[in-house]
C-alpha cells in the first residue's frame, strides 16, 4: 500500500487526541481504586525516590552496592524505566504538590504513555490508510474497555504497548530512511527497560524483513541483506536497559540472567477459565483468543478482519498476484505479526499464565489499525 505524506496538521490532530485522552484519564482516575499490582510498583517507586534523593545528597554513597540494593532490590524482577518515572513524578508531587491526590502522581506517567500511544496510532494510520482510518484506529484503541482501565494504572502494560508500537513504527520508517534505525534502537531499549514483552520484537521484525526480501527478490529497490535497525537494536537496546536499571550495575550478567529466568520460569497462578480452574500446565491454547472475543467489542474485531481480508494480497509474493508498488514495505505483514505474536505466545500450553488480557495488550494497537483499514474499505465501496 502506498503511504501518504503527513505534516503539521496530522501531528496537531494526534497531539490533540493525546491531550484529550490524558485529560479523560486524569478526570476518571479517582473512580478507580489502586490495583494489586500497583501496590508493588508504588512501593518500589517509593524506594527508588529515596535512592534518587540520596544520589543528590551523597552521590558516591548512592552508587555503592549496598545503597543500590536498598533502593532497587524490591521488585527487582521488573526493569526500572516506568518505576523510575513513577518515582520522579511522586518526587515532583512531594516538592510542588501539582496533583490533587498522591495516587495520581504515581499513575500520571503511565497515562502519558497512553496518550502518546493514541498519537502514534493515529499518525501511522494516517500514513498507511487515511486520516479517517487513523482516527478510527486511535479511538478504537483508546476506548477498548481493558485498555481504558489499564491506561489509568501505575503499571507497565499500556507503557509497553506504547514502546512496542513506537519501536515497530521506527523500524518501519527505517526501511525507507536509514536515519530512523537509530530511533528504532533507542525505542527498543526503552521497551526492554519497560517489560519483557519486548523480547518478541526482534523475531517479529526478522520474519517481516525476510518476507520483504523474499517477495522483492530481483527488485532494484529491494532492501539490503541486513537492515540498519537490527544492529541498532542489538547495540542500543541492551545499553539503554542497563543504563536505566541501577539494580544491574553490580553483578550485571548474573542479575540479567536472574531476571530472564524469573519470567521464563514464572510461577503459575490459578486460572479460572470456562468453568474450570487450571493450576498448572498445560493450559488451554484457546485462552487468549476466547478472552479477546469476550473483551474486545465485536465491531472492532469484525472491522479488523475486514481490513485484513481486503489487504490479503500483501501476503502473497508478486508472482502470485500481489500487485504492489515499488515503495511498498509490506506494512500489513508487519501489523499482522505484531498483532498475532503476543496471542500465540500466551497460547502455548507451557506459557506461564499469571494474569489476563493485559499480557497481550501489545496486540491491540495493530488490531485497531486493521479495524481502521476495514472501516475505510467499507465506506469506499
Amino acid at each position: 500500500m502506498r503511504t501518504r505524506s503527513i505534516g503539521g496538521r496530522e501531528h496537531l490532530g494526534g497531539g490533540a487526541l493525546c491531550i484529550l485522552y490524558v485529560a479523560l484519564l486524569v478526570g476518571t482516575s479517582q473512580d478507580i481504586a489502586m490495583s494489586r499490582d500497583e501496590s508493588f510498583y508504588v512501593q518500589a517507586a517509593t524506594n527508588h525516590r529515596q535512592w534518587l534523593t540520596k544520589m543528590v545528597t551523597d552521590p558516591v554513597a548512592s552508587l555503592s552496592r549496598r545503597s543500590i540494593d536498598e533502593g532497587w532490590g524490591y521488585n527487582w524482577e521488573h526493569p526500572a524505566l516506568m518505576k523510575l518515572s513513577f518515582a520522579l513524578s511522586s518526587l515532583l508531587q512531594e516538592k510542588a504538590g501539582i496533583f490533587p491526590v498522591e495516587s495520581l502522581a504515581f499513575r500520571f506517567p503511565g497515562m502519558l504513555t497512553a496518550g502518546f500511544l493514541v498519537w502514534v496510532i493515529y499518525i501511522w494510520g494516517a500514513r498507511v490508510i487515511s486520516r479517517l482510518g487513523g482516527l478510527f484506529a486511535a479511538l478504537s484503541f483508546a476506548l477498548l474497555p481493558r485498555v481504558f482501565y489499564h491506561s489509568h494504572l501505575a503499571a507497565f502494560d499500556v507503557p509497553i504497548a506504547f514502546f512496542v508500537t513506537v519501536t515497530a513504527y521506527a523500524y518501519w520508517r527505517s526501511l525507507l530512511d536509514a536515519r530512523w534505525a537509530l530511533v528504532a534502537g533507542l525505542a527498543f531499549g526503552l521497551a526492554l527497560a519497560t517489560k519483557h514483552n519486548s523480547w518478541m520484537l526482534p523475531g517479529i521484525f526478522a520474519v517481516h524483513y525476510a518476507w520483504l526480501r523474499w517477495t522483492r527478490a530481483g527488485d532494484a529497490a529491494a532492501p539490503p541483506a541486513l537492515g540498519w535497525s537490527f544492529p541498532a537494536m542489538l547495540i542500543l537496546g541492551p545499553l539503554v536497559l542497563i543504563v536505566t536499571w541501577p539494580w544491574v550495575w553490580h553483578d550485571t550478567w548474573s542479575r540479567l540472567a536472574a531476571y530472564a529466568r524469573f519470567h521464563i520460569q514464572h510461577v503459575h497462578y490459578t486460572y479460572a477459565y470456562l468453568g474450570h480452574s487450571h493450576f498448572e500446565p498445560p493450559f488451554p491454547m484457546t485462552v487468549p483468543f476466547v478472552m479477546t472475543l469476550f473483551t474486545v467489542p465485536l465491531t472492532v474485531i469484525v472491522l479488523a478482519l475486514i481490513g485484513l481480508f481486503v489487504r490479503r494480497r500483501v501476503f502473497r509474493p508478486p508472482w502470485l498476484g500481489a500487485d504492489l508498488d515499488e515503495s511498498d514495505r509490506r506494512t500489513e505483514v508487519l501489523w499482522f505479526g505484531c498483532a498475532v505474536t503476543p496471542l500465540l505466545a500466551i497460547a502455548l500450553p507451557s506459557s506461564p499464565i499469571f494474569g489476563g488480557t493485559k499480557h497481550w495488550i501489545t496486540a491491540y494497537p495493530f488490531v485497531s489499525l486493521f479495524a481502521g483499514a476495514g472501516l475505510v474499505s467499507l465506506l469506499s465501496n
